[in-house]
């Protein structure tokens, strides 16, 4: 399975950026008390939707990531180091993310159609159709219609059903007064335990969103405004500059292509319930009716990389482990981990690697000319257990 491309990850980055300070709203300029008064969630989300928007945010960024104890990667490499950035925003919604991180800058510009994403490191700009998604939300960033109380508070009381709700938390965020809220889930969420979301009192501005895994009490995934200047945003702050020798690489001209070489590598058939695709492999296929204590939700063949493959899906929701098997291809997968600074694992005669973060576990090993892929939301224990219990 391919890696995502450090250019996918600058863009969800700038497309999270943009998106916020596309519905970032404000009341006034004046920077209130240092903490806002306390008030009901539903009270401080008409508060915040009832807010007009600022005449241009200005912030200094920081992502922190704690999701990889580096101590268990080959070489004691790091796969996440975290960045540091600087996002421009205009009440229109266009905006400009400046990245920094240990391997090179790059910038990235959103003028509310296209996405421009500058790397200086191989000095090369990519262009791109902004997803509709962050498109729409531009678009309805202007809107002054805003829900009524009541259909608020219905719709708090559907997401209190899935998740436990605590605050709205009054205090401090990059120097304004804010409100956070920590939404917990109720169930079926593997290793997630927490996210938390907290926005400038005020103005509406989203200041900080945070993951933490269960049981822990420091955010495996935090993204934080350290400061933020509310005044307009002049245009030679939103456009990017790079060297007239840069290369230019569509990337809307690709999609197309993207999509179709995906269905080729990935293409479902008919073929569902054990039996049905025990018959479809060109292996002996092993699913049995629980793995680790989770119970076989389904199972389907498909067509991974122009081979046949079998697809099971074990328990439900976020904690849901996935199962993938395949007859084994070309490459050693140890030296395919070493290549990723994975350190590589041994499991019932079966080698592979195995990465393990704060929120899942992936393993990936081979044996008898089948390549098995455990996913989940688990411990590394528990991904190791459903590796042995599979092969057994």
């Amino acid at each position: 399975m391919r890696r995502p491309s450090r250019l996918v990850a600058v863009a969800a980055v700038a497309a999270t950026v943009a998106a916020g300070g596309a519905v970032a709203v404000a009341a006034t300029l004046d920077a209130g008390p240092a903490h806002p008064p306390r008030t009901t969630l539903a009270g401080a989300v008409t508060r915040w939707l009832n807010a007009e928007r600022p005449a241009g945010v200005t912030a200094e960024l920081r992502l922190t990531t704690r999701l990889v104890d580096t101590g268990r990667l080959a070489d004691g490499a790091a796969l996440l180091a975290g960045a540091t950035g600087t996002v421009h925003v205009a009440p229109n919604g266009h905006a400009r993310l400046d990245v920094r991180t240990v391997r090179g800058d790059a910038a990235v510009t959103f003028d509310g159609q296209r996405l421009a994403i500058y790397d200086a490191r191989t000095n090369t700009v990519y262009r791109l159709d902004a997803p509709e998604a962050l498109r729409h939300a531009v678009t309805r960033a202007g809107d002054s219609g805003t829900p009524s109380a009541a259909a608020i508070g219905v719709a708090l009381v559907g997401l209190a059903s899935q998740a436990a709700i605590t605050g709205p938390e009054p205090g401090n965020t990059a120097g304004q007064p804010s409100y956070t809220v920590r939404l917990s889930p109720r169930r079926d969420a593997g290793l997630l335990g927490a996210l938390e979301v907290a926005w400038d009192a005020v103005r509406g501005v989203p200041l900080r969103f945070a993951l933490y895994a269960e049981g822990g009490d420091q955010p495996v995934v935090e993204l934080e405004a350290t400061d933020v200047r509310y005044a307009p945003v002049v245009d030679a702050d939103l456009t990017i500059e790079p060297p007239s020798d840069a290369r230019v690489v569509d990337l809307s001209s690709r999609l197309e292509d993207l999509r179709t070489e995906a269905e080729q590598r990935l293409d479902a058939t008919d073929a569902e319930g054990v039996d049905a695709v025990s018959r479809a492999m060109p292996f002996d296929l092993r699913a049995p009716d629980a793995l680790v204590g989770l119970p076989l939700a389904g199972i389907r063949a498909v067509v991974w990389d122009g081979r046949p493959a079998a697809v099971a899906l074990y328990g439900r929701g976020l904690g849901q482990v996935v199962v993938l098997q395949e007859p084994a291809g070309p490459g050693d997968l140890v030296a395919e981990g070493r290549r990723g600074a994975l350190p590589a694992v041994a499991i019932e005669g079966a080698a592979g690697w195995e990465l393990v973060t704060a929120l899942g576990t992936v393993i990936r090993v081979e044996r008898d000319g089948v390549r098995t892929t455990i996913a989940g939301s688990v411990p590394a224990v528990a991904a190791e257990a459903a590796v042995r219990e599979l092969l057994r």
